[in-house]
């Protein structure tokens, strides 16, 4: 009776050894999921890295990133062309039941100020808080305090350096 058992256990833990295997070849880490989810969410559109990245709360230069980009490649998750990614099949149906995109504006610019770096969240509520009306850059700079060539305002993302 003993040793029935004991070949029971051994070829439930073969067994157990052998999913373990299969799933690591295709397991994703916590910020490989939040890639997988920002691209599954925004499907079928095609994003950059960088921008599937900002999309995550990721920063595009950092080790999370690069870990992410290369588990979603090596799962054949993601699809690129031409510089774009996008979720494929397998992505969709690994990434599973997704949060629905943010619908009214105020939940988008809720979503985008939680994503991007100060000051851009500032910048954003500012800009929205004037509605459709035209604001220059040097406009927006001083209903900030700044300098509309000020450190801040010049790194911002989307600023141009040669303003």
């Amino acid at each position: 009776m003993l040793r029935r058992r004991k070949r029971q256990l051994s070829g439930v833990r073969a067994a157990a050894r052998f999913w373990q295997s299969v799933r690591c070849r295709f397991r994703v880490t916590a910020f490989t999921r939040k890639l997988l989810v920002a691209l599954a969410q925004h499907a079928p559109g095609r994003f950059t890295w960088g921008q599937a990245a900002t999309l995550a709360g990721l920063k595009p230069s950092g080790g999370h990133f690069n870990t992410g980009r290369k588990e979603l490649r090596a799962a054949g998750y993601v699809a690129e062309t031409n510089g774009l990614v996008t979720a494929t099949a397998e992505g969709l149906k690994a990434a599973g039941q997704v949060p629905p995109l943010p619908s009214t504006p105020a939940e988008r610019l809720a979503m985008w100020c939680d994503r991007l770096p100060s000051p851009a969240p500032e910048m954003l509520r500012m800009l929205a808080a004037q509605g459709e009306a035209y604001m220059d850059a040097s406009e927006l700079a001083a209903l900030l305090g700044e300098k509309p060539s000020g450190g801040r305002l010049s790194a911002a993302p989307g600023n141009p350096p040669w303003r």
